[in-house]
């Protein structure tokens, strides 16, 4: 194992975390899967996180951001394009994450991380969608 900084295990840690979320689900995303699929012990994911919970819902929220960052209609498309795309894509490229997000709504329920950066990551949906509404509006 090549020595990384602090930063940059917890970053192999998270992409890691990341991975495993997206192929497995969070509900799969244990401490010694995320220890395993980055191969660390599970003693640097606990050292580097506060909790599996804390792990759990940075890789979550992570990944939504690279969802709703992707360019899914491309730089020219209008702005009734892009609120189409962001209302709902038929890409298939983006069943892993849209899997992810319905899977969190509900563990919400019983888990106060998951809870937390769900809540997150519908209010960073709702913002983008509103600025493509307005942008139409102005458009005309």
């Amino acid at each position: 194992m090549r020595y990384l900084s602090k930063d940059e295990r917890r970053e192999e840690i998270l992409q890691a975390a990341m991975r495993v979320a997206l192929s497995e689900g969070l509900a799969a995303m244990t401490v010694r899967r995320v220890a395993a699929e980055a191969g660390v012990a599970t003693g640097q994911v606990h050292h580097h996180f506060t909790s599996g919970g804390e792990l759990k819902s940075l890789a979550f929220v992570r990944l939504i951001r690279e969802l709703l960052d992707a360019d899914v209609v491309g730089k020219q498309a209008g702005w009734r394009e892009q609120l189409h795309a962001m209302l709902g894509s038929d890409d298939g490229r983006f069943e892993p994450y849209i899997r992810l997000w319905r899977e969190a709504q509900i563990l919400a329920n019983r888990d106060a991380d998951i809870k937390g950066a769900y809540i997150m990551t519908m209010e960073m949906w709702h913002q983008e969608t509103v600025a493509l509404i307005r942008a139409g509006t102005e458009a005309g």
